[in-house]
């Protein structure tokens, strides 16, 4: 469980990451 809990809050991440950065350059 906190191994599932650790890729699912790392890829939470990177999701999260590279929104932004897609966000931030398209303004």
């Amino acid at each position: 469980e906190k191994i599932l809990n650790g890729e699912v809050s790392r890829g939470t991440t990177v999701k999260v990451a590279f929104d932004n950065n897609f966000i931030f350059k398209n303004v």
